[in-house]
C-alpha cells in the first residue's frame, strides 16, 4: 500500500476514504467486506453493517474468491508463510521455496499474463519429498488454475487443520494490503 493511501486511512477519515474508493470503483465492495470479515476496523466502520468475524480460515474462502484471484493468492501465500515453507532445514528445499515465493510475490505485484506464465511453468512435483511441498503446489495452482475457489478452499481447510490459529492470524494481517492490491 502506498504511503499516501496509508496516511488517508489513518484516523477518523479512514472509513470515509474507503467508501469513496468503493464509489469511485478503485476498491471492490467484496474486498472491503473481506477486510471487515478479517476484523480490520476501518473496513468494519466503512460498511453500514458489521459482518460476522471469521472463526476459522475456511469460513473466508468465498469472501476471498469474491474479492478476486489476487486476494486468493495472497491468502495462499499468507498460509504458506505461516507454515514456514521458507524455513525448511534442507538447504535445497529452502532455496526452491524462497525462489517460488518470490515468483508468486512478483505475480501479486503485477498479475500480468507474463508473471502468471512464469509461475504456471514452475515444476513443483519434484518437491514432494519435503514438508512444504503442499503449500508451494497450492500457490502455483492458485495463480494458474481456473478453479481458484476450489483450490483456496482446500488450502484454507488444510491451514485450519495444520496451522490452527496461526492461519487465521496470518490472514487477518492481510487486510490493509488487500485494499491496495491490483485486480487480477
Amino acid at each position: 500500500m502506498d504511503e499516501a493511501l496509508r496516511r488517508s486511512l489513518r484516523g477518523e477519515r479512514g472509513p470515509e476514504v474507503l467508501r469513496e474508493r468503493v464509489r469511485a470503483g478503485e476498491l471492490s465492495r467484496s474486498a472491503l467486506y473481506l477486510c471487515a470479515r478479517l476484523g480490520w476496523e476501518p473496513a468494519c466502520e466503512a460498511l453500514s453493517e458489521r459482518p460476522p468475524p471469521a472463526a476459522r480460515a475456511l469460513e473466508l474462502s468465498r469472501d476471498f474468491a469474491a474479492a478476486g484471484r489476487g486476494a486468493c493468492v495472497r491468502a495462499a501465500l499468507a498460509c504458506a508463510r505461516a507454515a514456514r515453507v521458507a524455513e525448511d532445514p534442507e538447504p535445497y528445499a529452502r532455496e526452491v521455496a524462497v525462489r517460488l515465493l518470490a515468483q508468486v510475490e512478483a505475480w501479486v505485484a503485477d498479475p500480468s499474463e507474463r508473471h502468471r506464465a512464469v509461475v504456471a511453468d514452475l515444476d513443483t512435483g519434484f518437491l514432494t519429498w519435503f514438508e512444504g511441498s503442499y503449500w508451494l503446489d497450492a500457490l502455483v495452482a492458485c495463480v494458474s488454475e481456473e478453479d481458484v475457489l476450489g483450490r483456496l478452499a482446500h488450502v484454507l481447510e488444510t491451514a485450519d487443520r495444520n496451522l490452527g490459529a496461526r492461519a487465521l492470524a496470518a490472514l487477518r494481517d492481510l487486510a490493509p494490503a488487500l485494499l491496495a492490491a491490483p485486480r487480477a
